[in-house]
């Protein structure tokens, strides 16, 4: 029995996408290389690369008709905030289509992103929060930060400015139970970006 489950397993993958795998986190605006790997060659005609928002509801077309030799595209990651984003490869062949396909991943949006090189690390706790959480994060210049928390459509709903200090309490007040996002930005650019669920 698990030797004929193995053998069927093998025959469908035909195409196998290898990044990105599921559970990573992208900044919009980012360049992501997408590759995948043909597990088992066909009469191939090209390569046709979709991505969703929606974890497959919808499906809209990256890129058609890639060449056959490509095995990676860069991609630019779309300014749309969501935890249900995927990629897909399609073996677009004479006969049958054979296709491979990410798990979710997370895309933030990060509008004004500076140099990876220049992000600070931030620290969230309690996370998932009830009624408040705090905010820690390398400040010893003292210079003045705003944080900001999105909802996953990308919209804002709670900023707090001028902080001054490496740390700041951060109350739910009417915030609704889900998945949200926090940005931290200086007076040039966002430093860093996290996620945080509400209970």
């Amino acid at each position: 029995m698990f030797a004929a489950s193995c053998v069927v397993f093998q025959l469908n993958a035909h195409v196998e996408l290898a990044t990105p795998e599921g559970g990573e986190t992208y900044y919009s605006g980012a360049l992501v290389d997408v590759s995948w790997a043909e597990t088992q060659a066909h009469n191939t005609l090209n390569w046709d690369l979709l991505y969703t928002l929606d974890s497959g509801s919808s499906w809209d077309t990256l890129e058609a008709d890639i060449p056959l030799e490509a095995r990676s595209y860069e991609w630019k990651v779309p300014v749309t905030a969501t935890v249900n984003a995927k990629i897909r490869i399609v073996q677009d062949n004479v006969g049958d289509d054979y296709q491979g396909t990410s798990a979710n991943f997370t895309i933030l949006v990060a509008t004004g992103l500076g140099d990876p090189q220049k992000q600070i690390q931030m620290n969230v706790y309690p996370n998932p929060m009830l009624d408040y959480t705090i905010v820690e994060f390398e400040n010893s210049m003292n210079v003045s930060h705003t944080l900001s928390i999105y909802n996953t459509q990308g919209k804002k709903l709670m900023s707090v400015h001028d902080i001054t200090s490496g740390f700041v309490r951060v109350r739910r007040k009417n915030l609704a139970a889900g998945l949200y996002f926090i940005s931290l930005r200086d007076e040039k650019e966002v430093r860093a970006m996290s996620k945080i669920v509400i209970e």
